[in-house]
């Protein structure tokens, strides 16, 4: 289970006057993307979108699979992806974003073990960046 979803975007802050009304057109297309999910906030902070329960609780890995694209594609879920990369055998570098809703010990804890329930441990580098 998760109890947020983040949405990171990086272009469109360089819009200038324009950047509020790019974000809100993104946040527009977010909540149509995410209208299957019941009670549903979103916050807009500095090139991210956070997306949690106004309930504070905790969306379902059957809820987020459910989730797509504006095209109708799949967003894979980060076991989904270890288990691509497993089978293709490909390494793959994951970069954790620790922000005030995820404890940096917590998010490294429990990335690592979905890593080791997959056997991952010798295809993945994870690597944080900290301001603290």
């Amino acid at each position: 289970m998760y109890n947020i979803i983040i949405c990171r975007y990086h272009e469109i802050a360089t819009k200038g006057d324009n950047r509020s009304m790019f974000e809100e057109k993104l946040v527009e297309n977010l909540k149509y993307q995410c209208a299957s999910l019941e009670t549903v906030g979103f916050q807009r902070v500095r090139g991210r979108i956070y997306i949690r329960r106004k309930d504070s609780g905790m969306f379902t890995a059957e809820e987020l699979s459910a989730l797509t694209d504006p095209d109708g594609q799949h967003l894979p879920m980060f076991s989904e992806v270890l288990e691509l990369c497993k089978e293709q055998n490909i390494s793959l570098l994951v970069e954790l974003k620790v922000n005030a809703y995820n404890k940096a010990e917590d998010l490294a804890r429990a990335t690592m073990e979905v890593i080791q329930e997959y056997e991952m441990e010798d295809q993945c580098i994870i690597q944080s960046f900290s301001y603290n």
